[in-house]
C-alpha cells in the first residue's frame, strides 16, 4: 500500500482550474520531486495534500485512509508535515523552543495538568525537551539550541524549519522550495542534508524545488506540472530529455 496516494485530484477556483486530475503514489521511503514553471500549480498540490485546500474532486489517502477535507492540524496528526516557500519560524524564540512547540503535539498531558503543573506534566515537558534536543543534534543544530532563531544564518533557518516539521514525527514530509534564497554553497549543503534526514528518519519526502541541480541530483523520480496538468513523470534523464518539459520551460523564459 502506498504511504501517500493522490487520485484524480482537481481544484477549481471559480472558473479557473488550478490543478487538474493530479495523480501521485508515494511508496514508503521514497524521495520524489515536483517541478514546473511558475504558476503551474505545485504549491496548490501541497495545499490540497495538507488540508489547506479541499479538492473540488478526487481523493487523498494516507496509508489507505482518506484525508481530503480534514483540517490541516488533523492531517499533521495523521502523519504529514510540511515546510513553506517563505520561512514561518518563531524568530524571537530559541531554536529549541521552535522545535518543542511542534513536539508538544504528541504530549499526553491534559489542559488541567498543564495549568496545575502536576508531576506528570513536568515529566512530559522534560521528555519533550530531551527529544527536541536529540532531534536538533541529529540535524546539526544541537550547538545552536539556545540561540534565537532570527540570529541563525539563512541556511540554518531553513534547516530549523525542516527540523520543526520532523518534530511532528511525520510519515510524509513535504518540502516547498527548501533552497529558496540560498546561495550555491548553501544549496549543495542542503542536498546532503535532505538525503541525510531521509536516511536517519526513514521518512518519505515529496519536494518542490526550482533549483534543477538539487532536484536532478537527489530525486530518483520527478513529476512535472504545467498549467495544473502533469506533463511528464520519470527519472532525471527522462525528464531532461522530454520535449514537453523543454517546451514548458522555454515558454516560461520567453514570456
Amino acid at each position: 500500500m502506498p504511504v501517500l496516494e493522490v487520485s484524480q485530484v482537481t481544484k477549481k477556483f471559480g472558473g479557473l482550474t488550478a490543478v487538474s486530475d493530479f495523480n501521485l503514489s508515494l511508496e514508503d521511503g521514497e524521495l520524489v520531486g515536483l517541478i514546473g514553471p511558475n504558476g503551474s500549480g505545485k504549491t496548490t498540490v501541497f495545499n490540497l495534500i495538507t488540508g489547506m485546500y479541499t479538492p473540488t474532486s478526487g481523493v487523498v489517502r494516507l496509508s489507505g485512509e482518506e484525508i481530503q477535507g480534514r483540517k490541516p492540524h488533523q492531517i499533521a496528526q495523521k502523519g504529514i508535515a510540511r515546510t513553506f516557500q517563505n520561512l514561518r519560524l518563531f524568530k524571537n524564540l530559541t531554536v529549541l523552543q521552535n522545535v518543542t512547540i511542534a513536539r508538544q503535539m504528541w504530549s499526553g498531558y491534559s489542559f488541567l495538568a498543564a495549568a496545575l503543573h502536576t508531576p506528570a506534566f513536568r515529566a512530559e515537558e522534560r521528555k519533550v525537551r530531551d527529544e527536541s534536543l536529540d532531534l536538533l543534534t541529529l540535524v546539526g543544530l544541537g550547538d545552536k539550541a539556545y540561540e534565537k532563531a532570527r540570529n541563525l544564518p539563512y541556511g540554518y533557518q531553513r534547516r530549523l524549519e525542516i527540523a520543526r516539521a520532523l518534530a511532528l514525527k511525520p510519515k510524509v514530509l513535504l518540502l516547498d522550495e527548501p533552497a529558496a534564497g540560498m546561495n550555491p554553497d548553501e544549496s549543495l549543503s542542503l542536498m546532503d542534508f535532505i538525503q541525510d534526514i531521509q536516511e536517519k528518519f526513514e521518512v518519505t519526502i515529496f519536494l518542490i524545488e526550482h533549483h534543477m541541480d538539487i532536484v536532478m541530483g537527489i530525486c530518483p523520480r520527478i513529476l512535472v506540472l504545467n498549467f495544473g496538468c502533469t506533463i511528464a513523470e520519470g527519472d532525471p534523464e527522462e525528464i531532461q530529455a522530454n520535449p514537453e518539459v523543454i517546451k514548458a520551460y522555454l515558454g516560461e523564459v520567453q514570456q
